[in-house]
């Protein structure tokens, strides 16, 4: 299994960009987003998942951890596979593919190509409410159960959580700063 490259991006065509290791080119299969955001004849880490099936190996890549850990959690939902994932991902970042799941959005979902209302529907239902936190959040675990304990949604937390000032820290008054922010709305 191939779980990261570290290389030169040697080119870029479409979806797909060429990373070089030490002599030999991996061609990923990334997110338009992605693939833009990556710069021809730059050193880059691209996180991957190595997906083999009978006829065909591919590498699917992302720039951060997250992301890709949100791709092998929607490829594992029974008639998603590598490139309805990729093209789910493609609508957001990972933290904003997992509000619209959270939330419900049936609509964003299956505004993504090939994603159609019945797919958008089965993965909603399958992740809703399951999603691990996105990785800036972590430490905001406790304020978020808490709130979730009192009765407001997971969405509406984590929407407060990230309006939240930097300067605000530590659990109490995390807390107490996001009760505010939810008493208002």
């Amino acid at each position: 299994m191939i779980a990261s490259l570290e290389g030169i991006i040697a080119e870029k065509n479409g979806p797909r960009l060429t990373l070089e290791v030490n002599g030999v080119g991996y061609e990923i299969s990334m997110t338009p987003q992605a693939t833009q955001a990556a710069r021809v004849g730059e050193r880059c880490k691209i996180y991957t998942v190595h997906v083999v099936r009978e006829d065909s190996q591919e590498l699917f890549g992302f720039l951060e951890p997250g992301t890709r850990a949100l791709f092998k959690t929607l490829i594992n939902i029974s008639g998603v596979g590598p490139r309805t994932a990729l093209q789910v991902l493609a609508l957001g970042s990972a933290d904003e593919v997992m509000t619209a799941i959270d939330a419900g959005d049936v609509t964003r979902l299956s505004s993504a190509p090939g994603v159609g209302a019945k797919t958008a529907q089965k993965i909603i239902l399958e992740l809703r409410g399951k999603l691990v936190q996105p990785e800036g959040m972590a430490a905001d675990t406790d304020v978020l159960e808490a709130l979730v304990g009192l009765g407001y949604t997971r969405n509406d937390v984590t929407k407060t959580l990230r309006d939240l000032p930097a300067s605000t820290i530590g659990t109490e008054d995390r807390l107490r700063a996001a009760l505010k922010l939810l008493g208002k709305h």
